[in-house]
């Protein structure tokens, strides 16, 4: 209604005027109409008011739709965890408040600049910058990280996904006009617990083959993992213990299963195991030695168990010698005859 009524303050005015107003018809509804007045002077010397209307719906209702879109665009960008941006061949058209702060730059200063110079100074950022540019231009997909020094010693790292927003063809799309989408996410996180789990999976090692003491992993009858402690245990090579069924380490398959059955009822009703059993070496001889066990990964497809073995053959020696000379020494006291 305001540009309506300013449309008839022209024509009463005579002035110049253009309005975009809608009305409703009785058997079409509502239309948009585009009115424009312009003056303008006869042959004769008189005033006179040129009056042009334009029915406008189509044009109305797609300018509408396509701001309905950009509306739910912002939505989308704004409330997306990572930084978007879209891009006409190296120049980012569009981006959110996202990428930007992720950037450090300030509201708005994203627009209409090219990748390279958002991204920080840096061999690896340029050299993302670099590739990301040219996976651009070629309509292809793209992945890079680098970091970005945040001061005060932190570090922050990026990944930057660039994917095509259509697919170049023989036509020549792809090129400096090339429309491509690119994602910045935030990966610093991601990074310290990939540093810390390769910091764990180091120690474990270390541990696993350093330590003095026999370790086998073992998923039902079958060895996974030994040591090279356990393999000078037994006398074999680490892949020829991969390869053993776990039996032939026992001193008979009678005894295998007696100890199994010890395991199996330790671990059930204890959650561990500890016991001695008689070794096989690879030679044939015989070690005792002293075994720990506990469950890992329970529950799961890949739940096995894992076993310490500890060389206790030279203690078990001494304490079967001291057992027979205690056994002579009784002997001998009880068969003189006083006390």
């Amino acid at each position: 209604m305001p540009d309506y009524q300013r449309l008839q303050r022209a024509l009463r005015a005579g002035e110049r005027a253009e309005a975009r107003y809608a009305v409703r018809h009785p058997q079409l509804g509502q239309r948009w109409l585009l009115t424009r007045v312009s003056p303008g002077v006869l042959a004769a010397g008189r005033r006179s008011i040129s009056v042009v209307t334009l029915d406008v719906t189509d044009e109305e209702r797609a300018r509408r739709r396509n701001d309905e879109l950009l509306r739910e665009l912002d939505a989308l960008l704004e409330g997306s965890p990572t930084g978007i941006a879209s891009m006409r061949g190296l120049i980012v058209v569009r981006c959110n408040r996202r990428f930007e702060r992720m950037l450090g730059l300030g509201s708005g200063c994203g627009a209409g600049v090219p990748l390279e110079t958002l991204l920080p100074d840096g061999d690896q950022a340029r050299e993302v910058a670099r590739e990301a540019g040219e996976a651009a231009r070629a309509g292809t997909d793209y992945e890079g990280e680098f970091a970005i020094d945040a001061g005060e010693g932190e570090t922050r790292w990026f990944t930057l996904t660039v994917r095509p927003a259509r697919a170049a063809d023989a036509e020549g799309q792809a090129g400096d006009d090339a429309e491509a989408v690119a994602v910045l996410a935030d990966i610093t996180r991601l990074k310290a617990q990939q540093a810390e789990l390769e910091a764990l999976v180091r120690d474990r090692e270390l541990v696993f083959n350093v330590a003095e003491v026999g370790i086998v992993y073992q998923h039902g009858a079958r060895i996974e993992r030994a040591n090279p402690a356990m393999a000078a245990m037994t006398g074999y090579s680490v892949p020829e213990l991969t390869a053993l069924d776990a039996a032939e380490l026992h001193e008979s398959a009678r005894a295998c299963v007696e100890f199994e059955q010890r395991v199996a009822a330790a671990l059930r009703d204890e959650g561990r195991f500890v016991g001695e059993r008689r070794l096989r070496r690879r030679d044939g001889s015989l070690r005792w030695v002293q075994v720990g066990a506990r469950r890992i990964e329970a529950g799961t497809a890949r739940e096995g168990v894992i076993l310490s073995h500890v060389d206790v053959d030279e203690l078990h020696r001494v304490r079967e010698s001291r057992a027979r000379q205690a056994e002579r020494t009784r002997a001998v006291l009880d068969s003189v005859l006083v006390g």
